[in-house]
């Protein structure tokens, strides 16, 4: 994911006014270009905020130009023939990997267009499914994608598609934050990436329910949940961060069409 999502992002984004601030094995590489980091064919945007006639902003819109519908009609359709295979697929990957854990995900459905504002479908998803789909061979998301196409009409129905974001945090000094993955974790491990994690559906309602929940509530956690990862991965506190602004939506074609969300973020460096 990582190195693949980096260049997409920078080719949606911000240009060259960036100096890059690469954490690699303890050392700072500096002045990498933005412009060397070149989009991938592994991935398709699906919004830009460089085509968007919403705000004139160079910087990403803001939460007051979307709206969420949420349902259970949005969540992973079924193929019942692989679905008895799930829990067998989980505990493989339990066993390769004993740090990764379930937990319930959004999941983002479609986004079009409305006349002042982008609408977002989101249902309910989980991070089993997520390995379980998404991240199996590619055979077996062809197989997921070609049911899902003939019997629901919509290529991406029967995959997790955890909805995740990246983010671009910009110091007041130019410089943008990466770092590296752990080697534990369940995507990516590893890898050189920008900050960035999944909507919790927990933040939103203790019980995860969609029912308790509101579309603006939803709305409010795609946005904080940016800026949530980098105050928990980078370690800054939410005082010198700005509120995230959505600079593209796209899809991870290489994990079965996980869609991402990349915003930007600025923070104050303060030098005592």
């Amino acid at each position: 994911m990582s190195g693949k999502v980096v260049g997409l992002v920078c080719g949606l984004v911000l240009g060259s006014r960036l100096r890059v601030h690469f954490a690699v094995n303890s050392k700072m590489v500096d002045d990498v270009k933005f412009q060397d980091l070149v989009p991938i064919k592994g991935c398709t945007i699906l919004f830009s905020h460089k085509n968007s006639l919403l705000s004139p902003s160079t910087v990403g819109l803001s939460m007051d130009f979307f709206r969420a519908v949420i349902s259970h009609d949005y969540d992973r359709k079924i193929m019942p023939e692989y679905e008895v295979t799930v829990e067998e697929l989980w505990k493989r990957k339990l066993d390769l990997n004993p740090n990764m854990y379930n937990g319930s995900k959004f999941r983002l459905n479609d986004l079009s267009m409305e006349k002042n504002c982008i609408k977002l479908e989101f249902g309910l998803t989980c991070y089993k499914d997520f390995q379980c789909t998404n991240m199996q061979p590619a055979e077996k998301v062809g197989m997921l994608k070609q049911y899902g196409l003939q019997n629901f009409g919509n290529v991406y129905a029967c995959m997790a598609n955890p909805t995740f974001s990246t983010v671009i945090v910009e110091s007041s000094d130019n410089y943008a934050v990466f770092f590296r993955r752990s080697n534990v974790v369940g995507e990516a491990p590893g890898m050189i990436d920008f900050p960035g994690g999944h909507m919790e559906p927990n933040e939103v309602d203790e019980h995860e329910l969609l029912e308790n929940m509101s579309g603006d509530n939803v709305v409010k956690e795609f946005f904080y949940s940016a800026l949530r990862e980098v105050r928990d991965e980078v370690n800054l506190p939410e005082s010198s961060l700005s509120w995230p602004s959505l600079l593209g939506i796209f899809r991870n074609n290489e994990i079965g069409g996980k869609p991402g969300a990349c915003f930007y973020i600025r923070f104050v460096v303060y030098v005592y």
